[in-house]
């Protein structure tokens, strides 16, 4: 099964850093990866539609690495209820933790879901932090590129965003880039 994903930016920040620093291929195929063993996941559940996307560059909230949409099947696109919509966003970061958690955290904004995904091999040292996870209410998981297999230590429930206009723009932007006949 290929899994195509469309980048929602054309922004691309890294190209403002020296060569040597913006090498970022090896997060790009960890989350490709990543992706892949989700939607396998997520197709089994025939009562929803799941839209994967790239790089949603939402102004003040950051860049998400990977966001799911997650639609009721079969979809009643004409209504306009963003809630019955729900966004999953997904920071994936090699090592630092620290700094994947607080840019998920602002992904909280827009999403109904926000997860940090790291490494297997790198989980430990965020692992000691999995109650700072739960308080925010941030998702923590793994992925083991070699097995491909995703560990999930913390799922957050589905909330509303912080900020529902927020997330109609987020929807908008999506809905946009994959021509879907949503109402918001």
């Amino acid at each position: 099964m290929q899994l195509t994903i469309k980048k929602l930016s054309n922004f691309q920040p890294r190209k403002n850093l020296p060569a040597y620093t913006s090498n970022k291929r090896g997060e790009s195929l960890f989350l490709i990866g990543f992706a892949q063993i989700l939607k396998k996941i997520l197709s089994l559940d025939k009562s929803r539609k799941h839209i994967f996307a790239r790089e949603l560059d939402l102004n003040g909230y950051g860049i998400a690495d990977l966001i799911i949409l997650e639609l009721k099947y079969p979809p009643n696109l004409n209504r306009g209820n963003i809630n019955s919509l729900r966004i999953t966003s997904f920071e994936i970061k090699m090592k630092d933790w620290r700094k994947a958690l607080q840019q998920a955290f602002r992904y909280k904004y827009y999403s109904n879901r926000s997860i940090v995904v790291l490494p297997n091999e790198n989980i430990n040292n965020a692992l000691k932090s999995l109650e700072v996870f739960k308080s925010l209410g941030i998702g923590l998981w793994a992925y083991d590129q070699k097995y491909k297999k995703i560990y999930k230590f913390f799922t957050p429930r589905n909330r509303k965003p912080l900020n529902q206009k927020a997330k109609q723009k987020a929807i908008s932007i999506i809905r946009n880039k994959f021509k879907l006949p949503i109402a918001v």
